[in-house]
């Protein structure tokens, strides 16, 4: 309710969306009148507020969103949510996208740089404006380097050289190792050089 001293109007707040019935009664020094006639008013649902994002937990190729649902649900109780997460550097979506009167859901992401957004929808079927969240980075394993050959080769050595891998997984390459395994079926591993892959990864990167 609301009330005034003066004025023919006052302003009633905090309604959900449905129909209300409105009546006036008047006070003077002596007492209040009868409630006047009823008249009545449907107050129509708004889009909700946006919800807003918590920090992201980030695991090895996968993200944990999480978020708060809106102070504001436009007048009409939330009934889902749709988050998503998108490459920072490309902006299309990776993962499968989560749905549902839920707070929180995890997203296979691989590896990189990445943001996600997330909506609100009331039971009037109006979806509030994207919230977004800062970037963040996901690491997993790199992808296999490719093209290795081995060339120079004298007794007991050979140069072994390779493409840097397609994807870092998230996260700068900080060493390869390079395998020398004999040609039978099941060969044995008879050489493992980290430092001279490691040298050849940092000159090919320089």
């Amino acid at each position: 309710f609301c009330t005034t001293t003066t004025a023919l109007t006052c302003t009633v707040g905090n309604l959900t969306a449905g129909t209300y019935y409105l009546s006036v009664a008047a006070t003077n020094s002596t007492g209040t009148s009868a409630d006047s006639a009823r008249s009545t008013i449907t107050v129509a649902a708004n889009a909700p507020g946006a919800p807003t994002f918590n920090p992201t937990t980030v695991g090895s190729g996968t993200a944990t969103l999480s978020w708060n649902p809106p102070t504001n649900t436009g007048g009409s109780a939330i009934t889902s949510y749709t988050a998503r997460v998108y490459n920072a550097s490309t902006g299309l979506q990776v993962g499968s996208t989560c749905s549902g009167n839920v707070l929180t859901c995890t997203v296979s992401t691989g590896g990189g740089t990445f943001f996600a957004t997330v909506t609100a929808t009331n039971a009037a079927l109006l979806t509030s404006s994207p919230a977004t969240s800062p970037n963040f980075t996901v690491v997993t394993a790199p992808s296999a380097p490719t093209s290795v050959v081995g060339t120079g080769a004298t007794t007991g050595t050979v140069v072994v050289t390779w493409t840097a891998p397609s994807s870092n997984g998230g996260s700068a390459i900080s060493q390869s190792v390079a395998n020398v395994w004999t040609a039978s079926i099941g060969g044995t591993l008879v050489s493992k050089d980290e430092q001279a892959a490691l040298d050849q990864l940092q000159a090919a990167l320089a």
